[in-house]
């Protein structure tokens, strides 16, 4: 047995209606873990201390988190707050819940600013009420104010050094120090999950801009960059999204732009492949991992991963039919079709689909039809991008090769618009995988 549970015991037995009832209480609540003793002291605390602030608020939070009753908890906060007007732990508290629970704006920033007042060295106040600044009000000054307050009471409080950072990050756009911020959190907490994964996001965005992942020889490099610079930024952004995902693994989000960046950044399918999996397997919706493993199987081509690819791509699109990427995608998996379905691609070669290799589910499809499909998704892939004159001259190029007469008329008079050449004979494979593309299209 544990040293203070004996202590309480003893306490217990020579005077069963003790101050010490409340603290044995939350002992059981916290440490025992035994749930139903807890509650029994609890009312016998408050049966005996009725005005005691601090026991209302305890058995305010079990009942929130431990019984889930709402309405009783909401009860103790107000009596907490009650039984103790100035308890800025109760009053910080009575806010939160407020905020988190009944969405009540207007009460929660009045309690909130009571708290405040009550006691403005409060680090878990100031870092929630800073929150709630950023979040309900977008007062983004006056919640920087409360950041700062925290840190220079408690500068290692990894919560306000990562709230902190995302409000730079996402709101004040002062992405340096920002970084800094989350690898301060990071370094007070290892596996802060959030903090991790957002360091990671704003290093790949980061680098990108730096030109970090250009192809090698790109006409717009960035000379200072050395290639062993150029893996270690890499491999750094890479490392903070393996962190991240160990520290949290069932968060479907991470584990996906885990797997995206492996797949995209790292050019690794055979690591990918497996993240993004399990990534579906916590989240079946997962559009970052539908997309990206449907990305993956249409470049390797291997068996039956056009099957797979065209069921994810339409998966997507099913879900989201403003998804550019997804629809292009599968618009470039119809174009590939087509041309095996007529046998004119050159047999195997990367980023060709073999003669005559078509999705199984297409067995009963003529060219004719898979041919107008294919049109229709690149209209509306060109419709839906934001800069739509790369795909309109890879659209008029397929339908120059297999539109009937009136598409290819009606194509030409539709594409004027993007000043394109309306017959482009462009044998470019783009890293995207069709025979058709004229540009890369990593769809990050």
């Amino acid at each position: 047995m544990e040293p203070c549970a004996k202590v309480f015991e003893k306490l217990d037995r020579f005077n069963p209606v003790g101050v010490h009832l409340g603290e044995y209480a939350y002992f059981l609540h916290r440490r025992r873990r035994n749930f139903d003793q807890a509650e029994k002291y609890y009312k016998k605390a408050l049966e005996v201390f009725p005005d005691q602030s601090s026991i209302h608020l305890k058995y305010a939070g079990f009942l929130r988190h431990v019984r889930r009753n709402v309405p009783g908890a909401e009860a103790e906060y107000r009596a907490a707050v009650q039984t103790g007007p100035t308890n800025a732990d109760a009053l910080g508290n009575y806010a939160s819940f407020l905020h988190g629970v009944y969405q009540n704006v207007k009460d929660a920033e009045e309690y909130y600013t009571r708290a405040v007042e009550a006691d403005d060295t409060h680090a878990n106040n100031l870092c929630n009420y800073g929150l709630f600044l950023s979040e309900e009000k977008q007062d983004f000054l006056k919640a920087e104010k409360m950041y700062k307050r925290v840190l220079e009471v408690t500068p290692v409080h990894a919560n306000t050094l990562y709230n902190y950072a995302v409000l730079l990050d996402t709101h004040l756009q002062r992405k340096n120090e920002a970084e800094s911020l989350y690898r301060r959190a990071i370094d007070m907490e290892a596996r802060h999950a959030y903090a991790l994964y957002n360091l990671a996001v704003l290093l790949e965005e980061k680098y990108a801009n730096e030109g970090v992942f250009l192809p090698p020889g790109s006409s717009n490099s960035n000379h200072a960059l050395t290639p062993d610079i150029i893996r270690q930024r890499k491999q750094e952004a890479g490392l903070f999204y393996q962190r991240a995902a160990e520290a949290d693994p069932r968060d479907a989000t991470t584990l996906a732009d885990y797997g995206r960046y492996i797949f995209v950044r790292l050019e690794n399918p055979t690591m990918a492949e497996p993240l993004l999996t399990a990534a579906l397997k916590l989240e079946a919706t997962c559009e970052v991992a539908l997309y990206h493993l449907a990305l993956l199987f249409f470049r390797e081509r291997k068996s039956t991963h056009l099957d797979q690819a065209e069921n994810l791509l339409r998966q997507v699109i099913g879900n989201n039919p403003q998804h550019a990427n997804g629809m292009l995608t599968l618009a470039r998996l119809f174009a590939d079709a087509t041309q095996a379905m007529i046998k004119s691609a050159p047999p195997g070669g990367n980023g060709s689909v073999p003669a005559g290799y078509v999705p199984s589910s297409w067995t009963s499809k003529s060219k004719e039809v898979v041919a107008e499909e294919c049109i229709a998704l690149y209209e509306k892939a060109i419709a839906l991008a934001k800069e739509p004159a790369f795909i309109a001259s890879e659209f008029l190029k397929f339908v120059s090769m297999f539109g009937s007469n009136k598409a290819k008329l009606a194509a030409v008079k539709s594409m004027g618009q993007y000043s394109v050449a309306p017959t482009p004979t462009s044998s470019a494979t783009a890293a995207a995988g069709s025979t058709f593309a004229t540009t890369a299209n990593g769809g990050v």
